[in-house]
């Protein structure tokens, strides 16, 4: 008989001890899960846009939106540019970009842009240096210094990488063995399979306004 209450007893305990357990893991991993929805949150809390011009669209794929300053960056989000219009995005890191006219890009987080089609100027600050990276095609440009041209033809699947002043570092996104590094009055083309040399371009070509 008493070994009986014994072993009822030993059952009891060990059943109130694991549940406790279950209880408190599935407590930290909750924690965790709403620590890193904030995390994420506040990162892109620190995107704004500085200002915009013309007709300018966000949103999810075709699920467009006219742009509006009180918009969220609490995840990634498309922009797109009409004819004539132009959006400047400010960083927490103070870093600026300029989506141009009839240009379509995606921020996946506040280091990741996504160039899908069009043209876009980059200014890297002092405290910006290498917070910012530029996706385009198969192509990854991180920004070192000054300011940068980044355009693309999604059509002919083909850009051009372009420097004003400062410094830009152009490679492959999967690669790091392959990089060049441009400085001011140089640019690069490519492609998604290929990327050309560093060649002088006058800047006279292009509008840095």
């Amino acid at each position: 008989m008493k070994k009986g209450i014994s072993l009822f007893l030993f059952i009891i305990i060990t059943f109130c001890f694991c549940g406790c357990l279950s209880f408190k893991d599935t407590k930290t991993s909750n924690t965790s899960n709403n620590t890193k929805l904030e995390t994420d949150h506040k990162v892109f809390q620190n995107i704004k846009i500085k200002n915009f011009n013309g007709k300018v669209f966000y949103g999810k794929l075709d699920n467009w939106k006219p742009l509006n300053t009180s918009i969220k960056f609490t995840e990634g989000l498309f922009f797109k540019t009409s004819e004539d219009s132009f959006l400047e995005i400010l960083f927490s890191s103070e870093n600026e970009i300029k989506l141009c006219s009839s240009s379509e890009l995606k921020i996946e987080k506040e280091t990741l842009i996504k160039l899908l089609d069009g043209e876009i100027t980059a200014s890297i600050s002092v405290s910006g240096r290498e917070k910012i990276n530029i996706y385009a095609s198969g192509i990854n440009i991180v920004g070192q210094s000054g300011r940068f041209k980044v355009l693309y033809s999604k059509e002919k699947n083909q850009g051009e990488v372009v420097v004003k002043n400062g410094l830009a570092e152009v490679g492959y996104i999967d690669s790091k063995e392959t990089t060049n590094k441009l400085t001011g009055f140089y640019k690069i083309v490519f492609n998604q399979d290929s990327l050309g040399s560093p060649t002088q371009v006058s800047m006279k070509n292009y509008d840095w306004k």
